[in-house]
Order: C-alpha cells, then sequence, then structure tokens
C-alpha cells in the first residue's frame, strides 16, 4: 500500500474520520480489528520532523470496527508546518502502543485558507 495524502485547509476543525486497519504479515490482507478498550490518539510532526502538540481530540466512532476520528482545533492545522506525517497510536490497558497505518505515515498538505 502508498502513502495516503489527504489535503486539508488552515484552520479545519470538522471532524476527519478513518477506518484503522491491521495488515496481517503473511498474507498482506488489510481487515479492521476490534479495539474496545483501547484509547487512540494522533500522533503528527511538522514538515521539519518536529512533533506537534494538538489541541483537539481522538476518539472511536466505533471500536469494534476500529473507526476512528480525529477532530482537530481551528490551531492545529496549519500551512506553516505543511506538510504533516501523522499517525494514530491506539494504546491498550496494558499501555502497549501500536501506530496505524502500519507502515509509511499518512502525509496531511494544509493549504492557507
Amino acid at each position: 500500500m502508498g502513502t495516503i495524502t489527504n489535503r486539508f485547509t488552515e484552520g479545519w476543525t470538522g471532524p476527519i474520520d478513518y477506518q484503522l486497519l491491521h495488515e496481517d504479515p503473511d498474507t498482506g490482507i488489510q481487515t479492521p480489528f476490534d479495539a474496545s478498550d483501547t484509547t487512540p490518539s494522533l500522533v503528527m510532526h511538522d514538515k521539519d520532523g518536529n512533533a506537534v502538540t494538538l489541541k483537539g481530540a481522538t476518539e472511536w466512532v466505533d471500536a469494534k470496527t476500529s473507526k476512528v476520528k480525529f477532530s482537530p482545533d481551528s490551531e492545529d492545522l496549519a500551512a506553516a508546518g505543511s506538510p504533516y506525517t501523522v499517525r494514530f497510536k491506539v494504546t491498550d490497558q496494558s499501555n502497549k502502543d501500536v501506530f496505524f497505518p502500519q507502515g509509511e505515515a499518512m502525509i496531511w498538505k494544509v493549504y492557507e485558507a
């Protein structure tokens, strides 16, 4: 699977929904998974590789089918830091983390309003 690139306008505050998929290492088939009892968050780095502190919220839309959404704050997506690399982090009750996508990070390009 290639890099996923998304485009947004600076100041975007609408929810950004994703279906997180787990890739079977033997077959390469990607499928939804049951993410019940886990906590999602978004990990984002700016064009210079600096971690971005986000004010928006990440939550499950449907944990049983690994559907997640990020609702950005109006300051989270700034054109000056674009392009961003983005992954969803899923943390279980034992504080073990997994990241999606599993391969290359998503690229979010943000354009001036």
